[in-house]
């Protein structure tokens, strides 16, 4: 089981932002998602191949810790994830061979705990590459995901990672910058910034310092920004700070766009922006807090809209043509639906001819109104993989 810092190099961009988050967030479970177990996956492989290449795992270890780290996957996800991260160890590879050629005594490290607790109280992160030469340090960061681009322009995670590394780096050698990379191969991302390291010393002490220590003793300010959302933060569902910023576009519902100020108008358009995916996200967490089985007054679960599907499409197709029916009818590229063949045929002729080949499944649980004539479901015994939302 790997370690967590509470003021985690990848958090940090809430709690410098919003101290308060980390508090807040404490109020909630962490539960992986599908696409944090990939890029977790992704890490491990991009390490193994990095370690085998440089001479630190033998062959044979490799590929026993590989087959097990592929196990569960299926031949295109392992074959996505083999050639992403053969871009990324080609990368790092020739980043590292460009060192040693400026400077024989360079350095890589490969998944290290970096500490940057003289900044932010307990605080450290693993660095997925560090290569340092005479007088600069470069940090590598793979990420995997395909949803957000990843900026490493004045990116506190990798800043960090740069105030840890210099930590290990600082006294051995005359450090003058520190470069960080954000390796991004499913969006074709290649994304670098570069600081002297006095700029970046005096960022941990006059930037990360005070807000750290907020952070870590649950005071501070509780602020709205990108951060709510990129940063995935875990209480914005409850938070109020975030639904005030979601709902101030209500103030203006009584007039017409006309007669606001420009100011009004681009604010109210901004929020706007937003505001669909606050929703979701609202509709999202209520619903999962109903199928856990928690009770939210004026609220339940019932049964969604579902459609008709056929048991057997061949079947079908063999009944349409023994009754002669023109195939042109009923098949374009694939056969037509059970609305289309029932409009085609009229309902009773349909139903005569297809009703046994007709099922409707039941429908995924979504919210209703407590009022809402639909039965409730038994959340206790719901073990559904799609929902309403």
């Amino acid at each position: 089981m790997s370690e967590h810092a509470r003021l985690s190099a990848s958090g940090s961009k809430k709690w410098l932002n919003c101290p308060l988050s980390i508090t807040l967030e404490g109020y909630f479970e962490d539960e992986e998602s599908s696409y944090a177990k990939e890029g977790t996956i992704a890490h491990a492989l991009g390490e193994l191949k990095l370690k085998v290449d440089l001479g630190k795992m033998t062959r044979s270890d490799f590929v026993f810790k590989r087959d097990a780290l592929l196990k569960d996957l299926t031949k295109e996800e392992e074959k996505e994830l083999e050639n992403y991260t053969e871009d990324y160890v080609e990368f790092v590879t020739e980043t590292y061979n460009k060192a040693l050629a400026n400077c024989e005594e360079a350095e890589i490290l490969i998944e290290e705990r970096l500490d940057y607790s003289k900044y932010a109280k307990e605080g450290f992160g693993t660095g997925d590459v560090v290569i340092c030469d005479y007088d600069s340090i470069e940090i590598i960061d793979l990420k995997y995901g395909k949803g957000v681009k990843v900026d490493a322009f004045e990116n506190s995670q990798l800043m960090l990672y740069g105030l840890g590394a210099l930590e290990i780096y600082g006294d051995l050698f005359d450090i003058k910058t520190v470069k960080m990379t954000v390796f991004q191969p499913r969006l074709d991302n290649i994304s670098t910034y570069e600081i002297a390291t006095q700029d970046l010393l005096k960022w941990g002490k006059e930037v990360v310092f005070d807000k750290a220590e907020q952070a870590f003793e649950g005071i501070g300010e509780c602020n709205y920004g990108s951060h709510c959302d990129d940063g995935f933060c875990k209480a914005k569902h409850l938070c109020k700070t975030y639904t005030e910023h979601h709902t101030q576009i209500t103030k203006y519902e009584s007039k017409h766009p006309s007669l606001m100020t420009d100011d009004e108008l681009v604010n109210a358009y901004e929020i706007a922006l937003s505001y669909d995916k606050w929703v979701k996200s609202l509709k999202s967490y209520i619903l999962q807090e109903l199928l856990k089985g928690k009770k939210l007054p004026g609220l339940k679960l019932v049964e969604g809209r579902s459609n008709r599907t056929f048991t057997d499409e061949n079947k079908v197709i063999k009944c349409l043509e023994e009754r002669n029916f023109d195939r042109n009818i009923y098949i374009t590229e694939k056969l037509a639906s059970v609305a289309e063949l029932e409009k085609i045929l009229g309902k009773d002729n349909f139903n005569e001819l297809l009703g046994e080949f007709i099922m409707k499944p039941p429908g995924a649980p979504t919210v209703a109104k407590i009022e809402d004539k639909r039965p409730e479901y038994n959340s206790a015994e719901l073990d559904f993989q799609d929902v309403e939302v």
